[in-house]
């Protein structure tokens, strides 16, 4: 049986690209769930790699439309246990999958 070699800079390239599309669709309605849902588990995917995957952009592409909808639902977020808490929660754990510092 013969060893298999990847291709780990086209790899790396393919799924940077479509981290970085699912960033952009993020960004775009940063108060969907879904979207906040699937690009954690993209990026939750992603840490199991045995290659790593520049993740760069997609911090930049996030980090402020992220931020933004924390600081917005925030208080909701406190105050109920409902959708504003759900979606701060979700935020709070695509932050950690995207190693930006916040409160």
């Amino acid at each position: 049986m013969g060893n298999i070699t990847l291709d780990v800079p086209g790899l790396e390239y393919a799924i940077r690209r479509r981290l970085e599309t699912e960033a952009e669709f993020f960004a775009a309605a940063p108060s969907n769930l879904e979207a906040v849902q699937k690009l954690t588990t993209l990026l939750t995917f992603v840490s199991t790699l045995p290659f790593p995957v520049v993740l760069w952009e997609v911090q930049n592409i996030c980090y402020g439309p992220l931020i933004r909808t924390m600081d917005e639902v925030r208080e909701q977020a406190q105050t109920e246990n409902g959708a504003a808490k759900n979606l701060f929660d979700a935020l709070a754990l695509l932050r950690e999958n995207l190693r930006i510092n916040g409160q």
